[in-house]
C-alpha cells in the first residue's frame, strides 16, 4: 500500500505543476507553454510508475506505450524549454528531429502491441512487472522487449548532447546578460545550469532503474522512498523556479531594442575611451544608480554598448554588471566604517551603493570579500 503511495508523489508534482501554469493568464509565453508541456510529459512518466504499483493491468499496452513516448520525450521538451529562455533559435525541422525519435517508437511500440497474442502480451507483462530475461521471449514480446532496452539506450544517450549544448546556451546567454545589465539576479538563468547537471543524474538514475526493472522496488518501502523523492522534489524545483522565471530572452530583447533607438556616434576627446570611462565613474558615482544598464553608460560618454563593452571586458578583464558592482561595494565599503553613516541600516548603506535589494547586496558584498558587509564593518572597526 506505501508502495503505491509512494510512487503517486512524482505524479502530483507535475500535475500540480502544469495545472498552475496552464491556469496562471498573466504572462502566456512560449518558454511557459514548453514548461507546460515538459511537466505533462513528466507527468505521464510517474503516472505510468504509478500504475504500476497500483497493480494496474487492464490498460497495460497503453500505458507501456505512453510511457516509452513520455520518458524520450522530457529531455528534448527541457532542451527546447532552456533553447526558448535563452533565446536560441532553432529552426521548425531542427525541432521536430528533437522530438522524432520518441514518436516513431511510440508509434512502433503501439502497432508491435496490437500485433502480439494474448500470450505474447502475458510474457512481455513478466518481462516488464517480474524482470524476465529477453532469452526467454519469442515472436513478438522477444521484439518488443528488444524495442524496450534500445528506448532506454536512446534514452541515455541523449542526455549528454542535450546536457552540453543547453550549458553552452545558458553560459552564452548569462554572459551576455551580465554585460548589458549591473543587475541579473532576477533575469539569471544559473539555476537552469544547476539544474541540468541534477536532471543528467536522476536521468542515468532512471534508466538504470528501468533495466534494473520495477519488480525490484516493489519488495521494500526504502528502496521505492529514494527514488520517489528524489524525482520528488527534483520535479517541484523545475517547476517552482520555471514558474517564476519571469525574464526570458524575448524581454532581453525588446530591453535593447528600447534602449538603442536613439543611436549615439561615438565623439572625439582629449581622453581615451577607458579613461573616459573611469573618470565618469569617479565623478558621477553613476554606479549608484539602481539597475544601471551599459546603454545609459555608452549615452553619458557619447558612445556605444559595443565600444564600451569591449573596453571593460578587454581592458578591465571582466563583464560589465562585475565592473559596476566592484564600484559599489568600494562605495559601501567607505559607507560602512565612514562614522557619519553610523545611523544607517546594512540594507540603506546597500542601497546608497546601488543594489536594488538587501540580498543581493550581501551576495555580492561576501563574494569580494569573503565576508558579510556587517562582519566586515566589525572587523575593520576592531583592527583600528
Amino acid at each position: 500500500m506505501l508502495q503505491a503511495v509512494l510512487s503517486t508523489f512524482p505524479m502530483f508534482v507535475c500535475l500540480f505543476w502544469f495545472i498552475t501554469i496552464i491556469m496562471d493568464k498573466k504572462k502566456v509565453t512560449k518558454a511557459r507553454k514548453l514548461l507546460a508541456v515538459f511537466m505533462f510529459a513528466s507527468f505521464l512518466v510517474f503516472f505510468s510508475h504509478a500504475y504500476y504499483f497500483n497493480r494496474g493491468t487492464a490498460l497495460f499496452n497503453v500505458v507501456e506505450s505512453l510511457y516509452s513516448l513520455s520518458s524520450l520525450l522530457v529531455y528534448p521538451l527541457f532542451f527546447l524549454y532552456i533553447a526558448e529562455l535563452t533565446g536560441t533559435r532553432i529552426t521548425p525541422a531542427r525541432q521536430l528531429l528533437a522530438v522524432l525519435p520518441s514518436c516513431l517508437l511510440f508509434i512502433i511500440i503501439f502497432v508491435v502491441f496490437f500485433l502480439m497474442s494474448p500470450l505474447e502480451q502475458s510474457a512481455y507483462k513478466q518481462f516488464i512487472i517480474e524482470g524476465r530475461k529477453i532469452s526467454q521471449l519469442s515472436g513478438m514480446a522477444g521484439l518488443q522487449a528488444v524495442i524496450f532496452r534500445l528506448s532506454r539506450l536512446i534514452y541515455i544517450l541523449q542526455i549528454v548532447p542535450i546536457v552540453l549544448i543547453s550549458k553552452k546556451n545558458i553560459e552564452r546567454y548569462q554572459n551576455e546578460l551580465e554585460n548589458f545589465y549591473s543587475f541579473t539576479e532576477d533575469r539569471s538563468l544559473w539555476w537552469a545550469k544547476n539544474m541540468l547537471y541534477v536532471m543528467m543524474l536522476t536521468s542515468v538514475m532512471s534508466a538504470v532503474f528501468s533495466l534494473i526493472g520495477r519488480a525490484a522496488f516493489g519488495t521494500s518501502l526504502w528502496i521505492l522512498l529514494i527514488p520517489s523523492m528524489i524525482f520528488t522534489i527534483l520535479l517541484y524545483m523545475v517547476g517552482y523556479v520555471g514558474y517564476h522565471q519571469r525574464f526570458t530572452a524575448r524581454d532581453f530583447e525588446n530591453d535593447i531594442r528600447k534602449t538603442e533607438k536613439i543611436t549615439v556616434k561615438q565623439t572625439n576627446d582629449d581622453y581615451n575611451l577607458k579613461d573616459r570611462l573611469v573618470h565618469l565613474m569617479n565623478r558621477d558615482m553613476i554606479y549608484t544608480r539602481e539597475d544601471l544598464r551599459i546603454t545609459d553608460v555608452a549615452s553619458l560618454l557619447g558612445s556605444n554598448r559595443t565600444y564600451v563593452s569591449q573596453v571593460v571586458n578587454q581592458d578591465f578583464g571582466i563583464s560589465f554588471s562585475q565592473f559596476i558592482n566592484s564600484y559599489r561595494i568600494t562605495y559601501a565599503k567607505k559607507l560602512l566604517i565612514d562614522p557619519a553613516s553610523k545611523h544607517l541600516s546594512i540594507k540603506g548603506i546597500g542601497e546608497m551603493a546601488g543594489f536594488s535589494n538587501e540580498a543581493s547586496f550581501f551576495r555580492v558584498f561576501k563574494k569580494e570579500t569573503g565576508q558579510s558587509p556587517a562582519v566586515w564593518r566589525s572587523s575593520v572597526m576592531q583592527s583600528r
